[in-house]
C-alpha cells in the first residue's frame, strides 16, 4: 500500500530524470559522443549512490525494467557498429567474447 502513496512522487522523479536524460543525451551528441552515453550518465547521477533521486528500494522494484532497458541499450550499441570497420578485428573480438563466456559459465 505504501508504494501506491509514493506513486505520484515516483512518476514525477521519473519524468524529471527522463527529461534530463534527453537533454544530456543531446549535449553529449553535440560533442560527437553517442546519446546513449548521456542517458547512462544521467542514470548514474540520478541513482541512489550519487544524487539520490531514486532510493535503493525503488531501484530494486524496477529490476524488470532494468533488464528490458539493457536489451534496448545493447541493441542501440549494436546499431552503431559498422561491419567493414571492425572486420579486421573479428578474431580478437571472438576471442574476447569466448573468454567472457567461459569465465561467466565458471562463475
Amino acid at each position: 500500500m505504501e508504494h501506491f502513496q509514493q506513486l505520484p512522487l515516483i512518476i514525477l522523479n521519473f519524468s524529471l530524470i527522463a527529461l534530463a536524460s534527453w537533454q544530456i543525451g543531446r549535449l553529449f551528441a553535440h560533442f560527437n559522443l553517442p546519446k546513449i552515453s548521456g542517458y547512462l550518465f544521467t542514470g548514474l547521477m540520478a541513482g541512489p549512490f550519487v544524487l539520490g533521486f531514486a532510493s535503493k528500494e525503488v531501484v530494486e522494484s524496477l529490476r524488470f525494467i532494468d533488464e528490458i532497458s539493457l536489451a534496448f541499450i545493447a541493441f542501440a550499441a549494436g546499431s552503431e557498429l559498422y561491419l567493414p570497420e571492425i572486420r579486421g578485428r573479428l578474431r580478437s573480438i571472438g576471442l574476447v567474447t569466448a573468454v567472457i563466456v567461459f569465465v561467466t559459465v565458471l562463475g
